[in-house]
């Protein structure tokens, strides 16, 4: 929905998610009281953060602030969020270039 700063940067960064329901390929309504998973990565140096994130519902149905994102250095990084509601569960990942 949102990051801060946009696009993200080196050092701690602000997002907000959405998690939405999906029935057969089609998105449907957001959803509330899902459970998040965030994993900053860099693959070319096979590490994390070190620091973790916070995950905050928000006010908006479905949204969920997370920070910090802590993408501390140079290079690709893989944030993985894993949103887990009952007993089903989706993964995606957002890749960045930071300069």
């Amino acid at each position: 929905m949102s990051a801060d700063p946009a696009p993200p940067a080196r050092g701690f960064n602000t997002w907000v998610v959405q998690v939405s329901s999906m029935n057969a390929g089609v998105v449907g309504a957001p959803v509330d009281g899902a459970t998040l998973k965030v994993t900053p990565y860099m693959p070319a140096h096979m590490h994390g953060s070190g620091v973790a994130v916070e995950i905050t519902p928000m006010s908006d149905p479905g949204q969920y602030q997370l920070k910090p994102v802590n993408l501390w250095m140079q290079g690709v990084w893989e944030t993985t969020v894993r949103a887990t509601v009952d007993t089903s569960s989706d993964v995606t990942v957002f890749k960045f270039c930071i300069p």
